[in-house]
């Protein structure tokens, strides 16, 4: 918020040749920045889907939590969609600064609102993803350990029924 407060009082500074110039560098490095920020929610997005195994799926979907699940994936794509959007954004503005004419006012003050806002947006959602795949971790810790455990239960069934299908079995002979 202070950046927009900052430009609406620079309006007329910020399109001498020197501000441009610092927009445009601003601009140049920020872009290649969001870029590396959208190859860290595909890469995540990759991590998450290949952690979970089938089993643990189909024990979350037996608990009805499935939603949960999707939603959890469907943040990384959603993030992925706003990081472009202001790859997008910032861009048309590098364009527009490059132009020697003043951009109108209030449409200069838009973008800058909308540019700041899905920059920081962007990155407080992406920390918040990495709180997200920690928390994903574990979720598919406790469905593994529950689907070894109700193994191991069967296992065991299966042994005690065995030994006593012996039993019965030696008495007869």
């Amino acid at each position: 918020m202070a950046s927009i407060i900052i430009l609406y009082l620079l309006y007329d500074e910020i399109f001498s040749l020197q501000m441009t110039d610092v927009i445009k560098n601003i601009f140049l490095m920020l872009v290649p920045g969001l870029i590396g920020l959208l190859g860290f929610l595909v890469a995540g997005l990759a991590m998450m889907a290949s952690i979970i195994t089938k089993e643990a799926i189909l024990k979350i979907d037996e608990k009805k939590k499935s939603k949960s699940l999707v939603g959890i994936l469907f943040s990384f794509y959603f993030e992925g969609f706003i990081v472009g959007l202001n790859i997008v954004l910032m861009i048309l503005s590098y364009i527009l600064v490059s132009f020697p004419q003043k951009i109108n006012f209030y449409i200069f003050m838009i973008l800058a609102f909308l540019i700041s806002y899905i920059f920081w947006f962007s990155i407080i959602y992406a920390i918040t993803l990495l709180g997200t795949c920690i928390n994903f971790f574990f979720v598919n810790v406790y469905y593994n350990d529950s689907i070894l455990k109700q193994n191991n239960k069967k296992s065991i069934l299966t042994q005690i029924t065995m030994a006593n299908r012996n039993k019965k079995n030696s008495k007869y002979k």
